[in-house]
Order: structure tokens, then sequence, then C-alpha cells
């Protein structure tokens, strides 16, 4: 599902991506890459809070991923807090 999801979102299709991250976060709930490209996604289309949502899971799952904190950080920069 992660694989297929960067797929239509390089094509374009961020519904479905967004449909197929949650899927791959549904079948690994300790996935923070799909957590983290979910998050990326959902800024792309504007919806920031729920990008922040995935961002802080990714991080809770994976402290140790630097990029997870790249992810929180960006998010909230783009919210306007930080």
């Amino acid at each position: 599902h992660h694989a297929l999801a960067l797929v239509y979102g390089g094509q374009g299709f961020f519904n479905k991506s967004r449909l197929s991250l949650l899927r791959a976060v549904e079948a690994d709930p300790n996935r923070a890459a799909a957590m983290n490209d979910l998050s990326l996604m959902l800024m792309a289309t504007g919806s920031l809070e729920e990008a922040l949502h995935w961002a802080r899971r990714g991080l809770e799952r994976d402290p140790l991923r630097s990029a997870s904190y790249y992810h929180v950080m960006n998010t909230l920069v783009a919210i306007g807090r930080r």
C-alpha cells in the first residue's frame, strides 16, 4: 500500500494516495515512514491539521528517525505555530 500510495501521489491522485497510506498504517501501525509520507501528502493538499496529526504519530513511533522531527516542524511552521 505504501509504494502504491507514492505512485498515486506522483500522478496527482491525492485521494487515492491518502487512502493507500491509511491502509499502509492500518496494516502496520508502527510504520513511521508511511505516517511521514501521509503527512507530506496532506500538507500538499492543504490539510495542515491532519498532516500535523500524522507527523506527530510518526515521531512517536520512531523518535530516532530524523525525518520525523522535520515533518513535525515543517507542518507547525506551515500552520503558523512554533
